[in-house]
């Protein structure tokens, strides 16, 4: 809940990002259900005595007290809602993790208050994986399945919808029978193998079935590490190209898992 007056404002924040700022601050990026995304200093926060550094841990959950600024908000004090200790304890979860988050970060906008929906999603997302097993098979299936549930939400609502099982040119259904698709991340999707040879190579990318089948229907599917891999590729693959830039969390989960 938002809480303002004059000066101050309160309001509960998962963090997406921190860089530093002069020789002791930091600047830090939450995302708040009320706020959306958007930009706060954290005074000295560098310095090995301060006790502001828990509120620029990304991924956490925190409860902020801000001074009102006039380009920065000024971070005051914070308590820690949740900090996802299982996630941190584990490379692979923590990578999938800072996808999530850096998603999110991609495709919001600063000052956007209408963000209350793509809190909500990505804080569940968080708490899934946190809450996922530690047998390495079960992992991996729960992680490819709740960064594909979390991807196609969030670009749905962001206005980034693609499209897995239509054909974006001649608009038919796909059975998901031929051994081979394409994908093309400008015209927003998937075109069948006859559609797909009439696009330029240099604008689309070959796929198969089971990585569209996933990517449809991220609950329903019985994961593989190949099937997992090709999703979140594929997926980088679009978002690279309507950001217009790589997303640094994907070739660190890339690394991990290749």
């Amino acid at each position: 809940m938002l809480s303002t007056d004059t000066r101050q404002l309160k309001t509960e924040a998962i963090c997406l990002k921190v860089f530093p700022h002069g020789e002791s601050d930091f600047i830090v990026h939450f995302l708040s259900p009320e706020l959306g995304k958007f930009g706060v200093i954290a005074k000295n926060v560098r310095k090995a005595k301060s006790q502001l550094k828990g509120a620029c841990e990304v991924i956490s959950v925190v409860q902020l007290e801000l001074h009102r600024g006039k380009n920065l908000h000024i971070l005051s004090q914070y308590e820690s809602k949740q900090s996802f200790p299982a996630i941190r304890s584990d490379i692979i979860l923590l990578a999938g993790a800072l996808v999530a988050v850096e998603l999110l970060a991609g495709v919001t906008n600063e000052g956007d208050t209408d963000s209350g929906y793509l809190y909500d999603t990505l804080l569940e997302s968080l708490q899934r994986l946190e809450g996922l097993s530690q047998r390495e098979e079960e992992k991996l299936s729960g992680l490819f399945e709740q960064l594909c549930l979390l991807s196609m939400q969030v670009l749905e609502t962001s206005g980034y919808g693609l499209s897995v099982d239509t054909c974006v040119i001649c608009h038919h259904t796909q059975e998901m029978t031929a051994p081979v698709y394409y994908f093309s991340p400008s015209l927003g999707g998937v075109l069948c193998a006859e559609c797909g040879s009439t696009v330029p190579s240099s604008s689309r990318v070959k796929t198969r079935a089971e990585t569209l089948k996933a990517l449809a229907a991220p609950s329903a599917y019985s994961w593989s590490p190949e099937v997992g891999l090709n999703t979140q590729k594929l997926l980088h693959y679009y978002l690279s190209h309507k950001l217009e830039r790589s997303l640094k969390a994907y070739a660190f989960l890339f690394d991990l898992l290749i």
